[in-house]
């Protein structure tokens, strides 16, 4: 399940390289730069190169999941048009992230960070569709490429969120089988997340000008 992922996130990040210049609105170019650290640390972490070089994995992932949430909600930011309140959100958010993984540490599966995180991000994605509703903008799948992403975000973390929280029971944590629950989920929620992606990619290579608020 690995490599189908993998491969999800690659062509992802190919797609995004050769659509650059034309991707908006220009923030969104930002999630090229996601992209490719997304690659390169799926890559090292398969791979064994964290392993062999006798780091651990584990704060490599916590430190990835608080890059990628500064990255989007910046790209959230800059679109939307109330800001300042946008602003406060994903910043009680860090606050609180960084609280919980300044607190349990960032070497071990961190179930509140990363909880935290992935609700952050829900919070900003549903933001900006809230904010696309009361605009009383008519939704073109062609043409908002927010809009796709905002939508593959949210189910990707929906997924991730399940499983996270669901290592909070203990027959879960104990099951041998858990391990290929989460693996399903994982894919199920990155197929839908990275197709979005390259979809909104050359939405904003077709309609550029259709991205924001």
């Amino acid at each position: 399940m690995f490599e189908i992922t993998f491969v999800l996130e690659i062509m992802a990040f190919i797609t995004g390289l050769v659509f650059f210049k034309k991707i908006g609105p220009a923030p969104y170019r930002l999630a090229v730069f996601l992209l490719g650290i997304t690659v390169l640390n799926e890559g090292l972490s398969h791979y064994g190169v964290y392993r062999h070089s006798g780091w651990n994995k584990i704060i490599f992932y916590q430190g990835f999941f608080l890059v990628e949430y500064i990255i989007i909600g910046i790209i959230f930011i800059s679109v939307i048009r109330n800001r300042k309140s946008a602003l406060l959100l994903m910043l009680a958010d860090l606050f609180v992230s960084c609280f919980f993984l300044s607190r349990e540490g960032a070497a071990v599966f961190n179930v509140n960070y990363i909880t935290a995180i992935c609700t952050g991000l829900l919070l900003l994605s549903v933001f900006y569709l809230t904010e696309l509703v009361y605009a009383n903008q008519v939704i073109d799948l062609k043409a908002h490429s927010l809009f796709i992403f905002s939508v593959g975000l949210i189910v990707a973390q929906l997924f991730l969120l399940f499983y996270v929280n669901a290592k909070r029971v203990e027959s879960f944590r104990n099951d041998p089988h858990a391990i290929g629950v989460f693996r399903l989920l994982n894919l199920m929620g990155n197929l839908v997340y990275y197709l979005c992606i390259c979809y909104s990619f050359i939405c904003g290579l077709l309609y550029p000008r259709r991205v924001g608020i």
